[in-house]
């Protein structure tokens, strides 16, 4: 929970389907929420809401009565916005399918794609700063709000990974783990390059306790070829 100042207040919901199957991690962010939501009332401040666009079956039908709930609060001025498939761009701050993906990706081993679904990759930053200008947006409040970029499937993912490291392996899994996509009424489209995204985050798994390629160490030139 983050307080600007007395008159705003954001909420963000970080976990990812991949990590949020656990009862106990949900109930902690519904937790999260609710002192979001006390804090707001209080200091009578707008409140922003931020969640993972995908959620566990199982999550889905109580984080969507919530937003339904939080909405309809006359005495609440609040807007939810939900985030695509987060990828860190400077440091690892992000679980998620594709994260994990890449992460199989840097360490030269078999990589599990689950094949039933659409991504929408988006840097953290790019996701920072949007979430931001939606705090101080008055279209922001009182409705849903979706920052994705444009999908792409698993197919097209994995012909980017296979780029980065053709020596991989891969395959497919279906029902990985069931998800849902939360609904929202306006979308957000990011026009950032899916193939820079994934360079980025694979190599800060490569060197991942410099964070930025040691001067002493090869950075692999890596080329993507027009298909």
């Amino acid at each position: 929970i983050l307080e600007v100042g007395f008159s705003h207040i954001i909420c963000l919901i970080d976990e990812d389907p991949s990590t949020q199957i656990q009862t106990q991690l949900l109930n902690k962010d519904l937790e999260k929420v609710k002192l979001a939501i006390e804090l707001s009332r209080k200091n009578d401040s707008k409140c922003l809401l931020v969640f993972p666009l995908r959620q566990t079956k199982e999550n889905y039908p109580k984080i969507s009565s919530l937003i339904k709930q939080v909405l309809e609060d006359k005495k609440l001025y609040a807007g939810v916005v939900l985030l695509g498939d987060l990828l860190p761009s400077e440091v690892l701050l992000h679980s998620g399918f594709l994260c994990e993906a890449l992460e199989m990706l840097s360490n030269k081993g078999l990589v599990s794609l689950a094949s039933d679904l659409v991504f929408y990759p988006i840097s953290c930053d790019k996701a920072s700063e949007l979430v931001v200008r939606n705090l101080f947006s008055l279209r922001a409040y009182s409705t849903v709000t979706k920052l994705i970029s444009k999908p792409i499937n698993t197919k097209n993912v994995q012909r980017l990974l296979k780029d980065l490291s053709p020596e991989s392996e891969f395959f497919y899994e279906r029902g990985l783990v069931l998800t849902k996509e939360l609904e929202a009424g306006e979308a957000i489209y990011t026009n950032e390059d899916y193939r820079e995204l994934f360079i980025n985050t694979y190599r800060l798994f490569k060197h991942k306790n410099d964070f930025f390629p040691p001067e002493d160490l090869p950075v692999p030139s890596v080329e993507f070829q027009n298909k």
